[in-house]
């Protein structure tokens, strides 16, 4: 698939579903979660909701350092930088 990956975020004004419902408005279909700082079940709990987002527009979902968590939701794929796992 080709196009824009977005990277989600979140500020004062938007939480992290709410910037993959934006990117997903807006026509990007890669979606990475990107919770550096959460616990593994809050990734987890959120990609849940973000793959039934993308599934509804035919929009991949890619996991940010969590391979277990990507496997449980079915994600698309895992980003993982150079020292996030052994």
């Amino acid at each position: 698939m080709k196009g824009l990956l977005f990277i989600t975020h979140q500020n004062n004004q938007y939480d992290t579903l709410d910037s993959v419902r934006i990117a997903l408005e807006g026509g990007c279909r890669q979606i990475q979660l990107r919770m550096k700082d959460a616990a593994k079940e809050a990734v987890a709990l959120v990609g849940r909701e973000a793959m039934a987002l993308c599934k509804k527009v035919g929009a991949e979902l890619y996991i940010d350092d969590h391979v277990d968590v990507c496997r449980e939701i079915g994600a698309a794929g895992v980003h993982l930088g150079k020292l996030d796992m052994p």
